[in-house]
C-alpha cells in the first residue's frame, strides 16, 4: 500500500480510475447499454459526493474510504464525458 503523505504520479491515479470505469461497466452496464442523460449523471455524482463527505465525516484519517468514493466521481465524471463529448477547454459550445 501507498503510504499516504507520499505523492503519486497522475499516472497511477489515471490507472485507478480507469480500472474503476472497467468495475462500473461490468457492475452497471456501458454508457450506450444504460444511458443517461447529463442531468442524472450530475445526479450520480452528487450522490457519490454525499458519500465521500459522510465518510470522511465518520473516519476522517486514515481518508481511505472518502478516497475510495472520490475515485467513483471520478470515475463517473469521465462516464459522463464519454457519454456526452468532452470539450476541449475554451472552445464554445
Amino acid at each position: 500500500m501507498i503510504e499516504m503523505t507520499t505523492p503519486i504520479s497522475r499516472k497511477y491515479v489515471y490507472n485507478q480510475i480507469d480500472r474503476e470505469r472497467d468495475y462500473q461497466d461490468k457492475k452497471w452496464g456501458t454508457f450506450v447499454e444504460n444511458p443517461h442523460t447529463v442531468g442524472e449523471w450530475l445526479l450520480i455524482i452528487s450522490g457519490e459526493l454525499d458519500e465521500a463527505i459522510s465518510a470522511w465525516q465518520k473516519n476522517a484519517y486514515p481518508p481511505h474510504t472518502a478516497l475510495d468514493e472520490i475515485r467513483q466521481i471520478a470515475s463517473c465524471a469521465i462516464a459522463c464525458l464519454e457519454e456526452h463529448h468532452c470539450p476541449e477547454r475554451g472552445l464554445k459550445l
